[in-house]
């Protein structure tokens, strides 16, 4: 495959690695036309919000954060007749759930269709408490400046069509609980996700929104 993306940002989070307050949005437009060796040609978009809400501190805890995130996609070319499926991008630029960042109690891609919606909440608990600067060999090679309890809970769909009506019909679920770590001046995070059908336990970089 081969063809353009351009993307649009407005950005106004107060720490990008972790945010404590702001909002961020993003629009995303691709289209592959069929030049040279692709396959086929294909249209897609997708759009995400993400929202944080500062909650402050309390007695225990040195930060207190409620971010909150809706994403969605489509992809208007998609033709599917005959039993055969066109004009669609390939799988890892379709519009599809599971994996570490989107429904994270499921496997990569578990589900893949035309149109996806998702909404995530996360409770970013970072307690005063930092045993890991007593430990000297990690503070030394990991350098831990903060970590959180993280709960949160996750709802999306797939399907073969762009309307709310169907997006928010039957929709899967699942509820995890993580663990964040600002290690090296990056935040690495491990996630474990109960849904539905399956479970899901990740260990990776960044934050999910």
């Amino acid at each position: 495959t081969n063809g353009v993306e351009l993307a649009l940002e407005w950005n106004n989070r107060d720490f990008e690695p972790s945010p404590t307050r702001g909002d961020r949005f993003e629009f995303k437009f691709g289209r592959d036309f069929g030049w040279f060796d692709s396959d086929s040609t294909w249209t897609r978009w997708e759009a995400s919000y993400s929202k944080y809400l500062s909650l402050g501190e309390s007695k225990w805890a040195r930060q207190r954060v409620l971010a909150l995130n809706v994403w969605t996609s489509d992809t208007p070319t998609w033709d599917e007749s005959g039993g055969e499926v066109a004009s669609r991008p390939p799988e890892y630029r379709s519009a599809r759930l599971g994996g570490f960042y989107r429904m994270r109690a499921y496997p990569f891609s578990r589900f893949n269709d035309r149109s996806a919606i998702y909404y995530g909440a996360e409770y970013r608990y970072m307690p005063r408490w930092n045993p890991w600067k007593t430990i000297g060999w990690i503070e030394r090679w990991l350098d831990i400046d903060w970590w959180q309890f993280v709960p949160f809970a996750e709802a999306g769909r797939v399907a073969p069509n762009w309307s709310l009506g169907t997006l928010h019909e039957d929709m899967k679920w699942d509820v995890g609980l993580g663990v964040r770590f600002m290690a090296k001046k990056s935040v690495v995070r491990f996630d474990f996700a109960a849904g539905e059908e399956s479970t899901g336990f990740w260990a990776m970089f960044s934050q999910p929104f």
